[in-house]
């Protein structure tokens, strides 16, 4: 069967907040049967802290309260650290409230001791891949969701490869004209290009780019569209950024790459202005995210962006158009060439830990958003730490629903597009001065506040921009500043942390939390208390926290804990595993084949083999001097290509992005290729026998 169990659109979570006062001791279930049986040891412990008992359950949980009327005596107020005291009686007893758990557990009487939590409705998607999308609690999505789903009056324009429009997941959301069709354009005006045997058409289809790739295609589109808005909470796969808004379309690269004049034409169609399509969409874009860009491998400093480009982009901005600009992938101080262009928003990419490290970076840039690291699963849940939305796949020559997981500022920047249209659809007179003046921390409204939270050093630097992008924030805040709808917004602090979750590998022994106030006023943190001896946490500089594992006298295996993290805005518990082996072993996916590929036809110009045995380095055989692709992938249905679904793959500096090592002959180039399973999530309707090997030939074509 291929049902999926929905839980709705709202499923209770708790917020972190508890009852001041309130306290729920665990004794062994059948110990305490009603209050009257409750053994005088354990009273006479209760008493001595002010306590007494108010219901016994049969599952051995116990609510107790402070003796009295008044929660706690006030010559129990002890000062915060600092010599500050608690602002208010609340407070207090809410700090009293955790001390006197502390004591409870300290006596070693109880199971265990907790707050007397209460719980609210949180928006959880019913999207059977949500709980592997990490980069949406990552930036306080879920929270922000509380708030609201987006609106159908909010327009983001996806300027791309074009999107696969019948996609379960994207089809609902697409724009539409009067006869029903999806309201965007194919500008690409090479019909070689195009692929689809003509020129510029009202038909935004991705036909896909598989004939230059070497494998099945990108649908980079899809992703990005995906990631924008794919339709949630529906049961079938992925969960998007917005639940509600409308998707535009603009398909402007082909086979390979995109010309100026296309991008430009597809800016100026999206934003309702004159193009050379002598059309419009029914209504005009509200935000265009252009994850595209020109690649810089050898990381020269950017020079302006071409007129036509630019022209399009500023007379986009001056119809009141929000424009995200994805940062590129070169890890250069030097982002891409659109960056440049006076308010456009510039978009580098973070994994679970800090920067991608693929990610541009530098002066321009202006926020980062989570763009994925294949190589890594910091949150442990088996799956690679990609950004994971919708795609297709072609390598049988059909085209079928998938989904994929991708990394780079193609994938951060809809992230940053999808947060705006939250915030449009709060409040729809938000200009892109008002949200780059938000980013900045310039905007002159009393309301405004930080939409970010601030990464690297203290304030804006060239690394991480203004911040990571927080959608609980942001929302917050939009609603609260002119124009916005905010007398329903609660007041108060609230507690979120960032990784939701810990999973050290065989060899991690530090990993880094974040934690940050996702709603008003000021956040104090009370205690930080991880629950296993294994695992210890410090304060880097707040809100950074370090925890660290050891390993010793345990023995090989998967281990389990929890850090609980209490504050005035709510208590959280972060998951930990930790894994240990006392050899470690190193990663073998088997025999590996290293091609030198041309860059044009990807027939294979050279090519050797590796092994775990060899460490996996390799030297290619001398190659004349000229333009190669570099990739590596192992070929375990030994069918003569390398890098079928379910085999390891790499393309040189990343598989979505492949880069030229240009070979002048008189020099040896180093370099290493990254290598992560090519991992395809089709769609439950598509049966596997209907996916047919279609990766890089691993041998010289004859």
């Amino acid at each position: 069967s291929n049902a999926v169990a929905s839980t709705g659109p709202k499923a209770t979570s708790r917020d972190g907040a508890f009852l001041s006062g309130e306290l729920i001791v665990n004794v062994s279930a059948g110990e305490v049967t009603s209050l009257s049986a409750l053994p005088a040891s354990t009273m006479s412990s209760l008493m001595r802290m002010g306590l007494e008992p108010h219901t016994a359950t049969p599952s051995g949980a116990l609510l107790v309260r402070p003796e009295g009327t008044r929660p706690f005596p006030l010559s129990e107020a002890p000062a915060l650290r600092g010599g500050l005291r608690y602002a208010d009686t609340e407070l207090r007893d809410r700090g009293i409230t955790m001390l006197r758990r502390k004591q409870l557990l300290a006596s070693g009487r109880f199971d265990g001791v907790q707050p007397n939590y209460i719980y609210r409705a949180m928006a959880t998607p019913s999207d059977p891949y949500f709980q592997h999308q990490w980069h949406y609690p990552f930036i306080g999505l879920p929270q922000a969701w509380d708030t609201t789903i987006g609106s159908d009056n909010v327009v983001v324009a996806v300027i791309d490869t074009g999107v696969v429009t019948d996609h379960p997941d994207l089809a609902s959301r697409l724009l539409r004209d009067a006869r029903n069709r999806p309201a965007g354009y194919d500008f690409i005006e090479d019909p070689n290009r195009a692929g689809d045997g003509d020129g510029i058409d009202s038909d935004p289809y991705d036909v896909g780019d598989r004939d230059l790739v070497g494998t099945a295609s990108s649908f980079h589109g899809t992703h990005v569209a995906g990631t924008i808005g794919a339709a949630t909470n529906n049961g079938k796969g992925v969960a998007g950024v917005m639940w509600r808004g409308r998707i535009m379309p603009i398909r402007v690269l082909g086979r390979g790459s995109g010309s100026s004049l296309d991008i430009a034409e597809g800016i100026r169609y999206a934003a309702g202005l004159a193009n050379v399509s002598r059309s419009v969409p029914p209504r005009k874009a509200d935000i265009i995210n252009l994850s595209l860009g020109i690649p810089n491998p050898d990381c020269v400093p950017y020079r302006a962006v071409d007129r036509t480009t630019r022209t399009a982009i500023e007379d986009a901005i001056g119809a009141g158009v929000v424009v995200v600009v994805a940062a590129g992938n070169d890890n250069c101080h030097w982002p891409d060439p659109m960056t440049t262009v006076g308010g456009v928003i510039s978009v580098g990419a973070t994994d679970q830990r800090g920067r991608a490290p693929y990610s541009n970076f530098g002066a321009e840039l202006d926020v980062v958003a989570p763009g994925g690291n294949m190589q890594s699963d910091m949150d442990g849940d088996g799956w690679p730490d990609g950004v994971l939305s919708a795609s297709a796949d072609d390598s049988s020559g059909d085209t079928y629903p998938a989904y994929y997981p991708k990394q780079g500022t193609s994938m951060a920047a809809p992230h940053v597009a999808g947060v705006f249209g939250l915030m449009l659809s709060v409040n729809p007179r938000l200009e892109p001065a008002d949200i780059m003046r938000l980013l900045d921390g310039t905007h002159p409204d009393p309301a405004a506040a930080p939409i970010t939270r601030d990464w690297g050093v203290p304030g804006r630097d060239d690394e991480f921009g203004n911040g990571l992008i927080d959608a609980s924030r942001a929302v917050r805040v939009a609603r609260a500043i002119r124009g916005g709808d905010a007398d329903d917004t609660p007041d108060g602090p609230v507690l979120a942390v960032s990784p939701t979750r810990l999973h050290f590998d065989a060899t991690a022994e530090v990993l880094r939390m974040e934690l940050s106030n996702v709603g008003t006023g000021t956040l104090s943190t009370r205690s930080v208390a991880p629950d296993r001896p294994w695992m210890s946490v410090s304060f880097d500089e707040w809100p950074t926290v370090v925890v660290n594992v050891d390993r010793t006298g345990l023995s090989e295996g998967t281990f389990a804990g929890t850090i609980q993290i209490d504050s005035d805005g709510g208590s959280v518990g972060v998951p930990v595993t930790m894994r240990v082996e006392r050899t470690v072993r190193q990663a073998d996916v088997g025999r590996l084949y290293v091609l030198a590929l041309e860059p044009e036809t990807y027939e294979v110009r050279a090519h050797t083999v590796t092994s775990a045995r060899d460490g996996y380095a390799f030297a290619l055989p001398e190659l004349p001097a000229g333009q190669y692709v570099i990739a590596a992938g192992t070929d375990r249905d030994n069918d003569g290509y390398i890098c079928d679904a379910g085999e390891a793959c790499g393309v040189w500096p990343l598989r979505d992005s492949p880069g030229i090592v240009e070979l002048d002959g008189d020099r040896r180039v180093d370099f290493g290729v990254s290598i992560d399973l090519f991992a395809s999530i089709v769609s439950q309707s598509v049966r596997a026998s209907r996916i047919a090997p279609a990766g890089f030939r691993r041998v010289a074509v004859p």
